[in-house]
């Protein structure tokens, strides 16, 4: 059994997958199985990635390289990748990113030093002007309502996993590929013993203006929304399921106005307020007793509400 596992979703990243690939080599772990899937990406990414390996003898042991016959998609192509491991532990990292040479042992020595289920670190978020800042994790104890209120990253590849947590048989998969980290995620802590921080910033999350998580049309932008609702709703199943429905419902309910909130730039006509209303109906009355948004959000949804909100952007616009 390897120490960790790393499952790295493989598509259109020739731009940057010789940087990922080179800190994942160049680990100081000595025992990392890597399990790399192809998800039909039409460029260079897979040649790459060979190319380098090659250049890390040492690791070629230690490498899994899946082929999806047809493009599945993030989610689906890392649960495929979830099902081939065999590490103690289990991480993800995105292929346009990279991570410091020392990360690996890090999370490995601090989660097995305290005996934790999971363990996260802290990382640096690269936008595209090549700033980096570091993102500071929030002090409430409560990862549960900080993730869903997203006062700390949702994601998954700033987390080591125990496997057997990973590979519950009831685990429940995203149902799309837009904020689909945070299904998982949230899964894992509810299942977790035990689980701890390790301050330090290990991680470069690259903010790639070409990745999913960007829009390049208000089209886009809706389908994308969409996307997010089915994981929210799917998330509701989890905590009904872990009977944490009542107690995390206020996070729910603002969890839940973040995909709104990612729809504001395509309400540019009253006609479209209707897509606003539309996304999460459940809570178009209940978000306005919710603590955790802002009177502007207030207000924006008030707006929107009266078909206000169009004609309100048009006026600051002509400002």
């Amino acid at each position: 059994m390897h120490k960790i596992s790393v499952v790295i979703p493989i598509y259109k990243v020739e731009k940057y997958i010789e940087k990922c690939c080179r800190s994942l080599f160049g680990q100081t772990l000595d025992d990392i199985e890597y399990v790399f899937i192809d998800d039909c990406s039409p460029d260079r990414s897979i040649d790459i990635l060979l190319s380098t390996l090659n250049e890390f003898p040492n690791r070629i042991k230690d490498v899994i390289i899946l082929r999806n016959k047809d493009n599945l998609g993030v989610s689906k192509t890392r649960h495929k990748g979830i099902g081939v491991t065999s590490g103690e532990y289990v991480i993800h990292c995105d292929p346009d990113d990279w991570l410091e040479v020392t990360a690996y042992e890090k999370l490995y020595s601090y989660a097995k030093k305290n005996e934790l289920d999971i363990v996260s670190c802290d990382f640096f978020k690269v936008d595209e002007l090549g700033l980096i800042h570091k993102n500071q994790d929030s002090s409430h104890d409560d990862i549960l309502k900080k993730l869903l209120i997203s006062k700390t990253q949702g994601a998954l590849w700033n987390r080591l996993v125990k496997s057997s947590i990973v590979k519950k048989s009831d685990i429940f998969y995203p149902l799309s590929d837009m904020a689909e980290d945070l299904v998982l995620v949230l899964q894992y802590y509810i299942n977790a013993s035990s689980y701890g921080e390790l301050h330090e910033p290990l991680y470069y999350y690259n903010t790639n203006p070409k990745s999913i998580s960007y829009f390049e049309s208000l089209e886009k932008l809706i389908i994308q929304a969409n996307e997010m609702a089915k994981n929210k709703q799917l998330i509701v199943s989890i905590f009904i399921k872990a009977n944490l429905h009542h107690k995390y419902s206020k996070e729910i309910i603002a969890n839940k106005f973040f995909d709104k909130r990612w729809i504001l730039p395509a309400i540019v006509s009253v006609k479209n307020c209707s897509l606003w209303l539309n996304i999460h109906r459940d809570i178009n009355i209940s978000l306005y007793t919710c603590p955790y948004l802002s009177m502007k959000d207030f207000l924006t949804s008030f707006l929107v509400e009266l078909r206000l909100y169009p004609l309100l952007r048009k006026v600051i616009r002509r400002r």
